[in-house]
């Protein structure tokens, strides 16, 4: 029988699968940037309460407003993780998600207008990227600025569900 070489050329086989080997890192390196991310499923469960705290719902409704925030952190939630958002003409983040406590909303400094579409915004930014996503909106539903009901599409669209409690002023 002939002889197989153990060389090709100057290099042996163990050296061509060695340059073989790096060649196909170097290319899934390269190529990265590219790959879509892998996400990997949670089960997780955050909720974000929208409080309204404009003067169209008075000192009383933003009293019913926070004791249903001191029920909700009081009651059992399954390990979910809660936050806050309140808004009166502007948004503003009173408790993150993950908050041990509930907070007190208090006025805010802009209580003549009201826009709901910021603090929809705010409550969808503030929320984690995966796992089970709520917001759950509590107002009168009178906004004087912004469009709710795009800022509600978006966060369907992103799989957040958004609830409603009426509040009364």
């Amino acid at each position: 029988m002939a002889d197989v070489p153990e060389e090709v050329g100057d290099m042996s086989v163990l050296r061509l699968l060695s340059l073989l080997f790096r060649l196909v890192a170097i290319g899934l390196v390269v190529a990265s940037p590219w790959l879509p991310p892998t996400k990997m499923a949670s089960h997780a469960r955050s909720v974000v309460f929208v409080v309204d705290r404009s003067a169209s719902i008075g000192q009383g409704g933003l009293e019913v407003a926070n004791e249903y925030l001191a029920r909700a952190w009081r009651r059992p939630h399954d390990g979910a993780r809660l936050g806050v958002v309140a808004f009166d003409g502007r948004a503003e983040l009173v408790a993150p998600v993950g908050t041990a406590g509930p907070p007190v909303v208090r006025e805010g400094p802009q209580p003549s207008s009201s826009d709901l579409a910021a603090g929809i915004r705010l409550a969808i930014a503030s929320l984690p990227t995966e796992g089970h996503r709520t917001i759950v909106l509590l107002t009168d539903a009178r906004p004087t600025r912004g469009d709710p009901g795009l800022e509600v599409r978006r966060a369907a669209a992103a799989g957040i569900r958004v609830d409603v409690v009426p509040i009364e002023g």
